[in-house]
């Protein structure tokens, strides 16, 4: 999965050849380019991190959880 900076990075980079050039068509290319990149950066920060997320665990062949079923 690609990081926020490397969106960043390139959004930047979109928008700096954008203010360069002298093509108006090629520019607003450019700049829908960068937008799109940027609602994908927004996308990243409002999606949870997946890794971040617990694992599930099952309580019958958990060795690290301690033995709280009940007793038969």
């Amino acid at each position: 999965m690609l990081s926020r900076d490397y969106f960043v990075r390139q959004v930047t980079a979109l928008l700096k050849f954008a203010k360069e050039t002298t093509n108006p068509e090629l520019a607003a290319v450019l700049i829908e380019k960068a937008a799109d990149l940027k609602s994908q950066v927004d996308e990243l920060s409002t999606t949870p991190d997946p890794a971040a997320q617990a694992l599930d665990v099952d309580p019958e062949t958990s060795p690290l959880l301690p033995d709280i079923r009940p007793q038969t």
